[in-house]
């Protein structure tokens, strides 16, 4: 749905007020993840548990922690009552290259960590996201010629020839289609 609302809309407010609804409307209860912005756990769970993974650079280890949680036969839940003000990616205030590289890294790292993404797979995500960063650079190109200032799309047009060079690869122990 991401991929579908966000191109039309680079910054991806439509999107962030869709989730922000959802939340608002959700009751207190079990979920499979929560942000890392805030989250409250036990010295007990810390123990049982590890820490969060630093090989995921970034994005990531906050998924994989709670990921672990269940694996662990332990709840991850969402508290509706409790009031947090998180002046989300305030160290990302501008679109960062390296951030986004690392956010598709981490996310191909944890999907063949916990799923065992096929090469299939992975070759359609690359696409979908291949896809996703050249929209957006077009669309914030367009918006720089009609609004004639500076905008992301010297960035997403970066990103989108770097992941064109990062094709994924066939893993050794995968066979070849005959």
């Amino acid at each position: 749905m991401q991929l579908l609302l966000d191109p039309g809309i680079p910054s991806g407010k439509l999107w962030e007020r869709y989730q922000r609804s959802r939340v608002q409307r959700r009751p207190s209860g079990a979920v499979p993840c929560i942000s890392g912005a805030c989250m409250l756990t036990t010295r007990d769970m810390i123990d049982q548990m590890g820490l969060l993974d630093e090989g995921f650079d970034f994005y990531y280890e906050d998924v994989e922690w709670c990921h672990r949680t269940w694996q662990h036969q332990r709840q991850v839940a969402y508290i509706a009552e409790a009031v947090i003000v998180h002046l989300g990616d305030q160290s990302l205030s501008k679109v960062k290259v390296w951030a986004k590289q690392s956010e598709y890294r981490s996310a191909l790292r944890y999907f063949r960590q916990y799923y065992g993404i096929t090469y299939a797979q992975e070759r359609w995500l690359w696409r979908i996201t291949v896809l996703s960063f050249l929209l957006r650079g077009l669309v914030f190109l367009l918006l720089a010629v009609v609004q004639r200032r500076d905008t992301y799309a010297r960035v997403y047009l970066y990103l989108w020839h770097w992941l064109l060079q990062q094709p994924p690869q066939r893993q050794s122990h995968e066979q070849s289609p005959i």
